[in-house]
């Protein structure tokens, strides 16, 4: 059995995520154990003074070359989902 290239690149793309929230954030962050029907991970919003707020993020996170076809300039990407991602 091979592991699939979209795999590596989902963990890396949740990898640096969490180095972001946490280290830029510095915001508390946790992999979604959950099955994955869009939510890949949770943030804890903590303020400047460390309080835990119990505020939780959701994050879908995307990564990968299919994902980032098309830069918008200066400003990032243009992202296309289904219909059904962006109702969830």
């Amino acid at each position: 059995m091979r592991r699939d290239r979209t795999q590596r690149v989902e963990r890396w793309a949740v990898r640096r995520v969490h180095d972001i929230v946490e280290s830029h954030l510095q915001w508390h962050f946790g992999p979604e154990p959950l099955p994955d029907y869009g939510v890949d991970a949770l943030a804890e919003v903590v303020t400047e003074d460390d309080l835990v707020t119990g505020r939780l993020l959701g994050l879908q996170i995307k990564g990968g070359d299919s994902y980032f076809r098309r830069p918008k300039g200066e400003e990032g990407w243009t992202f296309r989902a289904s219909s059904d991602h962006l109702a969830y």
